[in-house]
């Protein structure tokens, strides 16, 4: 079953979940979950690496955090669109000069402010999401 954008829907309120129709997809790992679930609530505005590493991990990121959050976005696009066409690119979660967005990424003139951290977050680090 292909999983296009069209077919695909979130809840990010209480647990992060995803659904392709009416199968109910596996968003993986709670640190997995809470990437996507920042891509998702900032709707197409794209966050670079060092802003999701912040997000997802505070002040104690990994060694190698950007590699894990590539990984993250990898296994993600496995699950969200998972018969892509030869050639075809994301249609999910993109990838926009130094990060992602989810879905196509807004041009930059219409886009947030490029700087944030974790504390700007609603309600601080996505602990929630990390359940």
């Amino acid at each position: 079953m292909a999983a296009g954008s069209d077919a695909l829907r979130f809840t990010v309120l209480g647990s992060l979940r995803g659904w392709c129709a009416d199968d109910e997809i596996d968003l993986g790992s709670p640190q997995q979950r809470a990437m996507l679930g920042l891509l998702l609530l900032r709707r197409g505005d794209p966050l670079t690496i060092a802003q999701l590493t912040e997000a997802v991990w505070g002040d104690d990121p990994p060694p190698r955090a950007a590699g894990t959050l590539r990984t993250y976005v990898s296994r993600l696009r496995k699950v969200l669109d998972p018969e892509p066409e030869a050639g075809d690119t994301p249609q999910v979660l993109v990838s926009v000069s130094n990060g992602y967005a989810s879905g196509p990424a807004r041009p930059a003139a219409r886009s947030r402010p490029a700087t944030c951290s974790a504390s700007d977050w609603p309600c601080g680090p996505v602990s929630r999401w990390r359940d």
